[in-house]
């Protein structure tokens, strides 16, 4: 398989998850044949070149789904620079429009980072909710949750992995700590002692790395996280899609062959799992091309308070996105005793949905 049709692979999800359509995305992808260049034809320009009619038409976060996938996976072209400029342009017209967001920019000696975040309606400070995307998705992919605040009855801050999007803090071992750094800055607007992390795939793992070391985090949802094999098993290394293997390099600042040997101290260990003491909501896909299968076994062993979900899908469960949006507030509102009964509610809906609705009544 060529890189090109890789990406176009990968992208599915990612286009689903900002609700736009297989077919639709189909129609663009049909018209690229070339992954560099700004000309027809080629990624960025034709993904920019539709991103640029819907923003004409004020239809600014379509605009910034798109401006995000001509970017994808990551900044690594004056082009794709582009592009991701204007996806952060696009999202903040949107925001305009959205008074109870604010946008924050956090400043450290090692780099800065930004957080898009809304405490709700009223005054009151309440329990914080943190959401990050993976490697290859920027905070504008998952702004959509700022607007579940009130129903969450939660503050909400979306922000995104070390050196993905605009955040320029270095990654590696110590990437959770900017965890702390983010919970510092807005303990005077949310409850930061009772925080809820939902971080997709490589977030997950550096959150539940940093959860081990701060009781302030409540629980953690996440989708995909690599554990322990992933960074220790070289064989499967071997097969890992080249997409993530160029993102991990630009991560690291590192060339490919460099890269493995660098993700091999991020393990998490079975005694610090073991010492975990908080809820882990755990999404497997049974046929992830890029987690191993054995993170699962490694998860059940060591693991007290796990919530697995499986599906029968590749990384990310693309098919499985409607259960998904189910399942991942109802894991966050099921630990929280004020907000338990809605969780039940969703708990219902997302049966109903892996049953496809048929309810077999006096079985």
């Amino acid at each position: 398989m060529t890189y090109l049709n890789e990406l176009k692979e990968l992208i599915v999800l990612h286009a689903q998850a900002q609700g736009l359509t297989l077919s639709y995305c189909k129609s663009i992808l049909d018209r690229i044949s070339r992954e560099e260049g700004n000309s027809p034809s080629s990624w960025v320009y034709e993904w920019s070149k539709e991103a640029e009619r819907l923003k004409q038409k004020a239809r600014w976060l379509e605009a910034t789904s798109l401006y995000n996938i001509a970017r994808f996976p990551f900044v690594q072209s004056p082009e794709r620079k582009q592009a991701h400029f204007d996806c952060v342009e696009s999202c903040t017209e949107w925001l305009l429009t959205k008074p109870q967001i604010q946008k924050i920019n956090i400043n450290t000696t090692q780099g800065a980072f930004n957080v898009y975040f809304t405490k709700g309606l009223g005054d009151k400070k309440r329990p914080l909710l943190v959401v990050l995307g993976g490697i290859v998705s920027i905070k504008e992919q998952w702004v959509t949750f700022l607007e579940k605040a009130d129903a969450l009855d939660m503050a909400v801050a979306v922000t995104e992995m070390p050196r993905v999007g605009e955040n320029t803090l270095a990654y590696g071992v110590d990437a959770g700590n900017m965890f702390s750094v983010l919970l510092e800055h807005l303990k005077f607007l949310a409850d930061v002692n009772n925080t809820y992390v939902v971080a997709m795939s490589f977030s997950g793992h550096m959150a539940i790395q940093y959860a081990l070391r701060d009781p302030r985090i409540k629980s953690i949802t996440t989708v995909g996280a690599p554990i322990h094999y992933f960074f220790r098993d070289r064989n499967w290394w071997e097969q890992v899609p080249l997409t993530t293997k160029r993102t991990l390099a630009h991560l690291l600042a590192l060339d490919i062959e460099d890269v493995f040997p660098a993700l091999t101290p991020m393990a998490l260990e079975k005694e610090q799992l073991q010492s975990l003491s908080i809820p882990l909501n755990y999404i497997f896909s049974r046929r992830d091309e890029i987690i191993p299968s054995l993170e699962k076994q490694f998860l059940q062993k060591n693991v007290k308070k796990l919530n697995l979900q499986e599906f029968d899908d590749v990384h990310g469960s693309p098919n499985h996105l409607q259960q998904m949006q189910l399942w991942v507030p109802m894991s966050i509102l099921s630990q929280r005793p004020k907000t338990k009964m809605k969780a039940e509610v969703l708990r219902w809906l997302f049966y109903l949905k892996q049953t496809k609705g048929i309810l077999k009544l006096g079985a």
